[in-house]
């Protein structure tokens, strides 16, 4: 029985030969290799100016005759060396993953060629700036930090991300990934330039804020969804952090199908 791969290489090597023979070439590596970079270093407005500038559309080769298709699927590379550039930056992997999972499931939706690229070139911008967020405050080149030490900081950001909806203590996050409780500290401020217990806080305070934009939650649902004491207390964290109060950030960043529903809470 033939090897069902036999037909790849086959095709393959005729659309090489074509390729090479009407001179049709894809958009530059390079071009790839700096997005991937700026998003990997949070450096939005290097982003912004590759997308402005560095167009290639005519360029991205063939993936499908249907031309929705071809831009779903170009979408989905897209997102996917996106997702592994903003893992790389320092974004916890299930939240990549979620994004990009978001990203494919609306994508397929879609039967319009601009609203597709309008969707995977925001997914692009949205993993920049969070691994901007991510890197704020933190130290370029952390000292004395292996592989090995980058893998336990990043099983630890997936288990706060997937338990963010608890009460997490740093001894809970040790016990679950291995590691010694006055260890996982010491390598977690090392590497990140911040505590463990702040890193929480600002993880917490995130969901908050997207919560607050794309949900009717109240305030003290959301206070009680991420396990604060009171909502007072969310609110006094929140608006440390982000320097607004909670109702502050609703009104200017709450989408207006959620904000006619949302309860009017005492902050």
């Amino acid at each position: 029985m033939a090897d069902p791969y036999d037909r790849v290489w086959s095709i393959y090597n005729q659309m090489l030969l074509e390729n090479m023979e009407n001179r049709v070439i894809h958009n530059p590596l390079n071009e790839e290799l700096r997005r991937y970079r700026a998003i990997e270093n949070g450096d939005v407005q290097e982003l912004e100016r590759i997308l402005q500038e560095e167009n290639y559309d005519d360029r991205r080769g063939l993936l499908s005759p249907d031309s929705v298709r071809q831009e779903i699927d170009i979408g989905i590379v897209v997102t996917t060396y996106s997702r592994f550039a903003a893992a790389k930056g320092g974004v916890a992997p299930e939240a990549c993953y979620c994004l990009s999972d978001a990203t494919i499931q609306e994508m397929e939706k879609c039967r319009d060629v601009e609203t597709i690229r309008h969707i995977y070139r925001s997914t692009e911008l949205r993993y920049c700036m969070m691994v901007k967020e991510a890197r704020h405050g933190k130290r370029k080149e952390p000292e004395g930090v292996g592989s090995q030490a980058v893998l336990h900081i990043s099983h630890c950001k997936d288990y706060v991300f997937s338990h963010l909806t608890s009460r997490l203590t740093i001894g809970q996050i040790a016990d679950a990934i291995g590691l010694e409780q006055n260890y996982l500290s010491a390598l977690f401020r090392r590497q990140e330039g911040i505590t463990l217990k702040q890193y929480i806080l600002q993880e917490k305070v995130t969901l908050a804020k997207n919560m607050l934009a794309y949900s009717d939650y109240s305030y003290i649902e959301i206070a009680n969804f991420l396990c604060f004491s009171s909502q007072s207390h969310l609110g006094e964290q929140f608006r440390r952090i982000t320097g607004m109060t909670m109702r502050q950030y609703r009104n200017s960043h709450g989408r207006e199908d959620f904000l006619k529903n949302v309860v009017d809470d005492e902050e």
